[in-house]
């Protein structure tokens, strides 16, 4: 079915893009998948159709790091004894089946030209020094009201509308997350449910410096922001690999730069370090290298969720990391007077096929 829907798209590099993005991850399985695919299970008969599927392709299952392996096994404990010994079995076997995707190749093509120059700078961002930063933290109940003096902040300030666009029609119900994690955005455009903000606050409390990057990259002027810009008519929104490379990148980058500070050019050197690392031609050692670096960063619990969606859900924070040095990049060589004129431009384009014709901007 999705190769078909491919064949409808009108512009043949994003059509060709899609085939082999289709290619590529199809040989794939990861255990994150496993866990997201047996909640939707339905009944026995599902299950053993499934568990069949999965032992046909195991040879397709990524490798587990080490590091992972408890936080998994306690994930396994969780589900349905009927479905814990299966799981378990496979926990087992990617801890020991040492399959390591070369994404490399992958983010050339959906870069194109960008890439050296993208590589370039995250060389030079991870060999800074990153700087600590002292967080202040509040309650869980303080939240709603935080976030109400930072958005007074925003738009009583003129020239951050000026740059970055109109905050005050994005509505959202608030919601809470007792874990570790970046806070999530849900819009009534693309989800058919009204506006939902999730802020991930473990332990029920947050640093003011999180709770306003997971604002700024996931309302304003980050995701919500751009669904309410660019998805008011969807009969132009295809959305494949390369589309997120746009959306996620454009939500971090927003959240660099819309108020700049330590912790986000902390986040923007650590990042770069992970970045530089996990382009190597992943590995054993390399991994537990990147687990080092993270560890040695965030609290445990964050640690590990970074480090589980590096691993196992790849793509989705190389995304948001290469995109958003991309976005920079474009931005700097004058595709846009601002960010919110590179929201305006974005309009009128195909955002699955973005960078390959910004080539003469180079």
């Amino acid at each position: 079915d999705v190769n078909k829907f491919a064949d409808t798209l009108d512009n043949t590099k994003a059509k060709d893009a899609m085939k082999y993005e289709i290619k590529f991850f199809k040989n794939i399985i990861t255990i994150e998948e496993i866990f997201d695919q047996i909640q939707k299970l339905k009944d026995d008969t599902q299950f053993k159709n499934f568990a069949k599927t999965i032992k046909k392709n195991l040879t397709h299952i990524l490798y587990i790091p080490k590091e992972l392996e408890d936080y998994y096994r306690t994930k396994a404990q969780s589900l349905d004894k009927k479905y814990q010994e299966f799981v378990n079995f496979l926990i087992t076997y990617g801890r020991t089946h040492e399959n390591f995707p070369n994404f490399k190749l992958y983010y050339e093509d959906v870069l194109d030209v960008f890439y050296d120059k993208v590589m370039a700078k995250i060389r030079k961002y991870a060999d800074q020094v990153r700087q600590p930063v002292k967080l202040k933290y509040i309650n869980e109940y303080e939240v709603s009201t935080a976030l109400n003096e930072l958005t007074k902040t925003i738009n009583s300030n003129p020239a951050t509308t000026t740059l970055w666009g109109d905050s005050t029609n994005i509505s959202y119900e608030l919601k809470y997350n007792n874990i570790a994690g970046f806070g999530k955005f849900r819009s009534k455009l693309t989800s058919g449910v009204d506006n939902t903000f999730t802020v991930n606050a473990p332990d029920h409390k947050i640093s003011v410096q999180e709770l306003h990057n997971q604002y700024f990259t996931n309302v304003y002027p980050g995701y919500g922001n751009f669904v309410e810009t660019q998805f008011a008519d969807t009969t132009n929104r295809n959305i494949d690999f390369g589309a997120n490379f746009v959306i996620n990148g454009w939500a971090t980058f927003a959240a660099w730069h819309i108020i700049p500070s330590t912790y986000t050019t902390s986040l923007k050197v650590t990042n770069s370090k992970i970045i530089k690392k996990l382009l190597d031609r992943p590995s054993k050692h390399m991994y537990s290298q990147l687990y080092m670096l993270l560890i040695n960063t965030f609290d445990k619990d964050t640690a590990i969720k970074i480090f589980a969606q590096i691993t196992q859900l790849p793509g989705k924070f190389e995304s948001r990391f290469l995109g958003a040095i991309a976005t920079e990049i474009v931005i700097d060589l004058n595709y846009a007077m601002n960010p919110k004129n590179y929201l305006a431009r974005l309009q009128d384009v195909d955002i699955t096929n973005f960078f390959t014709p910004l080539k003469k901007l180079k």
